[in-house]
């Protein structure tokens, strides 16, 4: 079996670092990378950890903080050599299930769990005629299907899960994006996600295959000035990206892709601001990305768009029965390039794969015309006097109210015992505070929400509790208001 079958990601590497030799790989506001010295710099760090013990079969957890190039440089250098590699923060750790002989870190960590090399020593000085390393030199993996990524899940319901992803997979995933091209001609892209996590480093590997250019850096200026033609990112990413930059007379750059969360529908008309082309992406670790849509109606438009061609789709009710289109239900998916469960969880695996077929735990329906809708989470629900509400939606109502930043719903133990619901919310800088109140319960009233299911206390906090991707951390909002008094209260 020769490189190519066995390791499908150190193959692509190789090829476009041969085809795009001259171009620029990788752009900082300090250095400039070709295909050709990324090349140089990933053989050479590989022979550099192959020194220090890792090899096939090895198990490696990285954690390269404020360094996006080099932690990218340094998944792909694991790839060659055929060793598995997790992100592993120190401070967290990784699940006891997962035995790692190695730990590559920026700096010594305080906790040693296994045998740490720094970056520095293993990361190369090339000089000015570094030795060829042939691509014959690396092994790579016995098989394009054994585990090459540890992820985990988001984790928003609870603790997050691992699984492992292959090589295999993870190249039809990024094959998956061609279905869907980007704006613009020339192709840079800036991504907030990160080389860690599993989208950040798919988008990575797809750039290079395209012979585009990754840029790092997030500021707004500068990606302009750059002709970066798109910025992918979470709602919480896109957020910050833009907190205090003045929306330009024109947009700027030409498009952004925002997934990971579900974005509101005043996050996407602010975008509009920014970028040419607002495009939502729908995905998960598990399946890999799902679907994409350009969105031309960030108001009325909640449609995620078509699935890829490789992914099956079905919406059923609770006896597994296939709903008719534009049906509310739960929604499954079918793919090859998805996991088949989690690691060490039986249970788990139990609940969200089923006959080939994963459930990711959202709610929504297809259309006539095939375009997926996402309505919820199963487990997004809040039970309310007996009647089951929609907490995303409640949420993205108050979000929409004028002066509201940002808005979560939850449910509070009143003094009687019984469960009511409650609000925290951020205001924008310069509002009317009791005047953007009344926004957020007009908002709510003007959607036919009963008085009853109103948020009976509101509580201004700082932040709302959300994960790297935006997603809300629903379970940890009730402590947040533990000894806070209620900003406003209305009264049922």
């Amino acid at each position: 079996m020769n490189f190519s079958e066995n390791n499908p990601l150190g193959a692509l590497f190789f090829d476009a670092t041969t085809r795009y030799a001259e171009r620029i790989a990788i752009r900082t506001p300090a250095v400039d990378i070709t295909y050709a010295a990324l090349r140089q710099y990933v053989t050479h760090m590989a022979v550099n950890l192959r020194a220090r013990g890792v090899e096939r079969g090895s198990v490696v957890g990285v954690y390269i903080p404020g360094n996006p190039a080099r932690a990218a440089a340094s998944i792909v250098a694991l790839t060659l050599l055929g060793a598995r590699w997790v992100s592993q923060d120190p401070t967290s750790g990784v699940h006891k299930l997962i035995k790692l002989t190695h730990s590559l870190y920026l700096s010594p960590p305080q906790r040693v769990v296994s045998k740490t090399i720094l970056l520095d020593e293993v990361w190369p000085d090339l000089g000015k005629n570094p030795p060829h390393i042939a691509d014959s030199d690396f092994a790579g993996f016995s098989s394009a299907d054994d585990p090459w990524f540890i992820a985990t899940s988001s984790g928003t319901t609870g603790t997050s899960k691992y699984m492992a992803i292959s090589g295999s997979m993870y190249l039809q995933r990024i094959m998956r994006y061609l279905q869907f091209p980007e704006s613009g001609s020339h192709f840079l892209t800036t991504d907030f996600f990160g080389p860690y996590a599993n989208f950040g480093f798919l988008r990575f590997l797809y750039t290079l295959h395209i012979g585009g250019t990754y840029v790092y850096k997030s500021d707004y200026e500068y990606l302009s000035a750059q002709n970066v033609s798109v910025v992918v990112g979470s709602p919480s990413h896109v957020s910050k990206f833009l907190d205090g930059v003045s929306p330009p007379a024109s947009p700027r750059i030409e498009e952004v892709r925002v997934g990971g969360a579900a974005a509101s529908p005043k996050l996407l008309t602010k975008l509009g601001k920014y970028f040419n082309v607002v495009t939502v992406v729908y995905g998960s670790t598990e399946t890999g990305p799902i679907s994409a849509k350009q969105i031309e109606d960030p108001l009325h438009d909640r449609s995620v768009g078509r699935c890829y061609e490789d992914i099956s789709v079905e919406v059923i009710d609770e006896n597994g029965e296939v709903l008719a289109p534009d049906t509310e239900g739960l929604i499954r998916f079918k793919a090859s390039s998805q996991v088949t469960g989690y690691l060490g969880d039986a249970e788990a695996t139990a609940n969200a794969f089923k006959d080939g077929w994963f459930y990711p735990g959202d709610k929504g329906y297809l259309s006539q015309d095939g375009e997926l809708y996402i309505t919820g989470r199963v487990q997004d629900h809040l039970n309310i006097g007996g009647s089951k509400i929609n907490a995303q939606m409640l949420d993205e109502l108050m979000q929409s109210a004028a002066d509201i930043e940002d808005a979560l719903c939850f449910l509070e133990l009143g003094e009687h015992g019984v469960e009511h619901l409650a609000a925290l919310i951020t205001f924008s800088p310069e509002a009317d505070k009791k005047q953007a109140v009344k926004n957020l319960i007009y908002a709510l009233l003007a959607r036919d929400v009963h008085k009853g299911v109103l948020p009976r206390n509101m509580y201004e906090v700082s932040s709302v509790p959300r994960n790297d991707n935006g997603k809300p951390l629903r379970r940890t909002a009730g402590p947040l208001t533990e000894g806070l008094k209620a900003f406003a209260q209305v009264a049922q």
